[in-house]
């Protein structure tokens, strides 16, 4: 709600498919704001909480989130993110992933309210809350017009932001046979 950095397309999902966004405003202000950016992949918000309280609330990729997470909500309960919550975790992401899903992961972070102003050091130490999961299914003609590429002697590469388990659900669901991925990783090291 009171995010005012860079907007995609989810968050225009979430602002107009939740219904206490007009709650919001009176229950919760704003104290300050960690915009995006593209190496952290993530972004936060601090706000007012009726409690008297900061709260910290950072969404963002998956995996930068769990790296700065030590913590998380398990059945309403605040438990340490030790190996065996890690790789539950783990298996629920990969389920998501596999089945389409782009993720977002939640965390937050409470603090007293004796300070207005925040920075990306602050984004530690984080309590994972959960996770909004995101379908974007490709276009229904997208599988005939690459099936008219491929018998017009056209091969196609697929280049995204999505993660490895997203991309090769997506090219199943169009008919891109996968044979190989290169991670930005297994690119950044080769030479021009």
């Amino acid at each position: 709600y009171y995010q005012t950095g860079l907007s995609n397309l989810l968050d225009v999902a979430v602002k107009k498919f939740n219904p206490h966004l007009k709650s919001i405003a009176t229950t919760y202000s704003k104290v300050d704001e960690i915009p995006f950016d593209f190496e952290r992949r993530r972004m936060s918000v601090i706000v007012a909480t009726p409690n008297k309280k900061h709260l910290l609330l950072c969404k963002g990729a998956v995996e930068e989130m769990l790296s700065i997470s030590t913590h998380i909500q398990d059945h309403g309960r605040t438990v340490s993110l030790d190996a065996h919550h890690r790789s539950a975790t783990g298996r629920i992401i990969e389920k998501f992933e596999e089945d389409g899903f782009r993720l977002i992961a939640i965390a937050t972070r409470e603090f007293s309210a004796s300070r207005n102003v925040y920075s990306k050091s602050d984004e530690t130490s984080l309590t994972l809350i959960g996770f909004l999961a995101f379908l974007d299914p490709p276009k229904e003609s997208a599988a005939r017009a690459l099936k008219a590429l491929r018998q017009s002697g056209v091969t196609v590469k697929i280049l995204t932001g999505d993660n490895d388990a997203v991309a090769r659900k997506i090219c199943r669901d169009v008919g891109i046979a996968v044979d190989e991925t290169l991670m930005g990783t297994d690119i950044e090291p080769l030479s021009d």
